[in-house]
Order: C-alpha cells, then structure tokens, then sequence
C-alpha cells in the first residue's frame, strides 16, 4: 500500500506511452520517481528514530542504574514511539506527505527524551565546568567592584556636577554581584544527583552571567569616568598655561606694533583675559568643575589666538587649529560618551525621545569627526575655514549634552521612584503570601484557600526583579498589591479556621501554636532578601557593604563583592 502512488504514476506512465504522449509519460515518470524518492527518505528517517529511541531505552536504564531520574525521559521515549507508530500507519495509508508530521513528532519527543537521559550527564558536566567558570569571575567581580570603590572616591573629588551620571552604579553593582552569587549557588544546589535539576541549574548558570556583565559594565564606567575627569583636569591645566602665554605674546604683538594694530585685536586680548581669571578662580576652589572651567580656558586661548591672527604663519596657524579641533573633541567625545554610555546601561528606564535625542548627539560628533579628517585634504583657507567649522561643532554638540544628559537623567530618577515603590509591594507582597502559607499548613483537611494561596504564589514566582521600563513596572506594581491584598484576605480566612479548630482542642495549645508559626514567619520574612544591606534577602553574596554574611568579597562588614563605605553615590 505505501507504493500505491509510485506505482499508479509507473500504470500513467506506461499509458501514455502506448497513446504515443511522450511528454505526459515523461511528467508521469518523473513524479513516481520523486514519489518513490520521498519514501524513500521517510523510510530512512522511520529507521532512524526507531533505532534512536531504541538506544535512547538502552541508555536510560543505564543511567537509572547508575542514579539519573529517568521519568521524563522514559515517558518522552513512549511518546515517540506511539508517534512512531502512528507514522508507520500513515506510511501505509497515504504515504510520505501524510507521515511527515507524525515522524515530526516521534524525533522531538526522542530528542526530549535525549536531552533527559543521556544528555543529562553532558549537561551536568557543562554546569559543573560553567559553575567553577563563573565562581572564579565572580571572584574577580569581587576585586572589581573593590576597585571600583577606591575610584569612586576619587571621583569624589571632582565637582558632583561632572559624575552624576555614575552615581548608584556601585550599588546597582552590589546588588547584581549579589543576584549572581545566589544564581550560582542555587545552580550547584540543582546540578546534584540529590536534586538533578540539570536544566535550571543551566538556566542560573545563565543569569549569574550576565549579572556579572552588568557588573563589569557598571564598574567600567566608573573607571572610565574617573580616566574623563583626569583627562579634562590636564587638558584645563595645559589650556590655562597655553592661554596665558597666548595672551602675553598677543600683548607684546600688539604693543610692539601698536602703529599697525587696530582696536579689533586690544578687545579680543582682553576678552581672553577675563575669561582666562575666571577659570583661573575656578581652579581654586576645593572641587573644580573642569568641564566648565575648560571651556573658559579653551576660549580664552582662541580669543587670543584671533587677535595673533596677523602675526603668526600658516604653518603655525593650521598646527595650533587642529590642536584645538582634537582638544575640543576629546571635551565634546567623553561628554557624548557619558551620555551613550548612560542611556545604554538604563535604556529601559529612559523615554524613547530623550534615547533619540542622546543617540543623535553620537550621530552629530561621528559626522564631525568624519568632516574634520577631511581637513586634510584641503588647503589654505579652506583647511582653515574646515578646521575653525569642525571646532565649533565640537562646540555646539558639548554645549547640548548637558540638557540632553539632564533630560535622561531625569528619566532615569522618576523610574528609580517607580522602583523603590515597586520593590516595597513586592516585599509586602512576599511578607502577606509566607504568613498566609505559613497559617495554612496548620489548617487540617480541605480547603479552599489552599488553591488560592498556590495561584497567588505561582503569581508571586513569576515576578522577576529588576524590571526595567514604566509599563512593566506599574504592571508589576499593581500584581504585587494584588498578590498582597488578597494573601492579607486569605490569612484572615486562615486565621478564622485555626481558631475555629482551636476551640476544639484547647485555647491554650492553640495559642502556643500559633504563637510558634508567627515567630517563625517572622524570623524568616525579616531575614532579608536578595537585595543589599537593609533591603532585606536570604544572606551572603559575592557584594560587600551588607550585614547577611560572609561570600567571596571583602568588607568589614560581611562576604560580598567589595566591603566599607563609600563617598557620597556609590
């Protein structure tokens, strides 16, 4: 029967040709053969799987005998084989084409069952591997983010204005070293032939990872920073020592040919001047803002390099314009950069308009550095007239950055609002669902609020902290509340039904037992959760500056990634 197409398309063929149709014989010919090509291939792929799921039986007692909980594995292996099955009478009753989807479905259910039995024990020697890969960069991340500290103090230093944009990454690189440390314990837990769940442990494997990347980017940006401001701290001081000397020469210039010097150069020397004592006072005080005070110095420089405009040659003109063209990019770069970098780390925090407005400063100083190497290639005054334009670019896009940065920054500050309050419900939320859990194991019998209290959990479990952007987090807000109002309603229930068994078997030992679940939810909702020191959660990590206990970082004050206090942000 499963050659019945092939061979009714041989009878056409046959047909034809007795009618002298050569050209529907050849048609008819061509189809039996691809027909029987196509069984060909489903036979093989048949023969295939029966033998895979035949080894796949052989390799699953093996692993039960050696300890591997094989359920899953034996149930995807019935299920392939019924699949199978189901195939074969395709095969038999329409063919190729009618048996695709059922052997479809015996090779996934063989796979399943592939990936739960033997390739349990790759999965469980890959997590083992990443486990010991991932304790080792956590270890790392724990001398990171104590470095990281040690620059932040430096940073300390600088004017508060010129580093907002790194305040709070120490603790948000807390709090994800912290995650990280849990999701690489909970993997270890998971990867034992006690509980073997290999799969999860992957899955932690997984998230501990890419916290330890948000870590480092964290970290990074710090570091970064600081290499910014000191970067601008002696670019300030070169351009105030170039400016002063700009300025004498343009004075001697001036007064030695006082006859030929017109009023135009006096005003532009004197305007340099002021400029120049301004930022000469900024640098005096105890944190300069060297953004600011470079700005000043670098104009003041220009003012006096335009009134020497007369004097100097070519040579020494285009030299000192492109001096400056590279000095006003690495000003009008590093503030960029701040930007893009700052966004990038809290994209989902930040409107779509304000993200556009920042990445098209990026755009602006791309396209300016593309303009300014072209200089090159041109001469005279058009080199100048390219380098003096490519200047004021630099200018004009460092002169936007500090709206645009305060527009995201903004973003970013209303989102941490949204998140304090979201981190609030969810921890009134966990608090409401342990008591109610903890009420319900002392009521005998059936209950509805059992059902209730597991919906509300396996609501609670899917809440995956941090959430980034407004719409989920007013989303999560509203599902914690919920979670807490109705845990609040079940407890009450609970807590009608306990005494309503109390007074059967004695206020008093009721009282005691109850008296003993309460302390105990207790002592185990106030021990903390995942978050840093005061925010609650289980303990330990591979953060410093908490109070739950000793990890793989330093700190007086318990194990984590880093220890101690730190300036003002961190």
């Amino acid at each position: 029967m499963t050659l019945g197409p092939a061979r009714q398309q041989v009878a056409q063929a046959e047909q034809a040709l007795e009618g002298h149709d050569a050209r529907s014989a050849l048609s008819f010919a061509q189809a039996a053969s691809e027909t029987a090509t196509t069984l060909i291939a489903s036979l093989d792929r048949y023969g295939s799987i029966r033998s895979g799921i035949v080894q796949a039986r052989t390799d699953a007692v093996s692993l039960a005998a050696e300890g591997y909980r094989m359920e899953v594995c034996q149930a995807a292996l019935d299920g392939a084989r019924a699949a199978l099955n189901e195939a074969a009478k395709a095969l038999q009753a329409g063919g190729p084409a009618a048996a695709d989807i059922k052997l479809q479905v015996a090779q996934t259910m063989h796979d399943e069952a592939v990936a739960n039995g033997s390739g349990l024990v790759t999965l469980r020697q890959e997590n083992d591997q990443r486990g010991e890969a991932v304790e080792q960069r956590g270890q790392g991340a724990a001398s990171l983010i104590a470095e990281g500290r040690r620059t932040f103090d430096l940073v300390d230093e600088f004017a508060e204005a010129t580093w907002s944009d790194i305040r709070g990454n120490g603790s948000e690189a807390q709090a994800a070293a912290d995650r990280a440390h849990q999701r690489w314990e909970r993997a270890r837990q998971r990867n034992t032939m006690e509980v073997q769940e290999f799969h999860a442990a992957k899955d932690d494997l997984d998230v501990a990872e890419h916290e330890l990347t948000q870590v480092e980017q964290l970290i990074g940006a710090i570091t970064q920073r600081l290499k910014d401001l000191e970067q601008a701290r002696d670019t300030a001081r070169a351009l105030i020592a170039e400016a002063e000397r700009s300025i004498a020469v343009g004075w001697e210039f001036v007064r030695s040919n006082d006859a030929d010097v017109g009023k135009a150069p006096e005003v532009k020397l004197q305007r340099a001047a002021n400029l120049l004592e301004r930022a000469q006072s900024e640098a005096q005080v105890t944190k300069p803002n060297w953004l600011t005070l470079v700005q000043d110095a670098q104009e003041s420089d220009q003012l006096a390099d335009a009134a020497l405009a007369g004097a100097r040659t070519e040579a020494e003109e285009m030299a000192k314009l492109r001096q400056q063209s590279a000095q006003a990019h690495q000003l009008a770069a590093a503030e960029v950069k701040k930007i893009t970098q700052f966004a990038e780390l809290h994209r989902g925090d930040i409107q779509q308009m304000n993200l556009a407005a920042a990445f098209t400063l990026a755009e602006a100083l791309a396209q300016t550095d593309a303009q300014e190497q072209r200089t090159e290639q041109l001469v005279e005054e058009q080199r100048r007239a390219a380098l003096e334009q490519a200047i004021s670019a630099y200018r004009q896009i460092q002169g936007q950055t500090d709206q645009v940065y305060k527009a995201v920054y903004a973003d970013f500050t209303r989102l941490e609002q949204l998140r304090t309050q979201l981190n609030s419900d969810v921890a009134a939320a966990r608090s409401a669902l342990g008591e109610a859990e903890a009420l319900s194991g002392q009521v005998s019998g059936q209950s509805k609020n059992r059902d209730r209290l597991r919906t509300l959990r396996r609501s609670f479990d899917r809440i995956r902290l941090p959430v980034s952007g407004e719409s989920e987090m007013t989303r999560t807000t509203q599902l914690a509340r919920s979670i807490h109002s109705d845990a609040r309603s079940i407890a009450d229930d609970l807590r009608r039904e306990v005494k309503a068994h109390s007074s059967q078997t004695g206020d008093v030992v009721a009282g005691m037992v109850i008296g003993a679940i309460l302390s105990s939810v207790s002592d185990h909702h106030g021990s903390g959760g995942w978050g840093g020191s005061g925010s609650g959660g289980d303990g330990g990590g591979w953060g410093g500056g908490g109070e739950s206990g000793g990890s793989f970082g330093g700190g007086d004050s318990g194990g984590s990634f880093g220890g101690g206090d730190s300036g003002g942000g961190w």
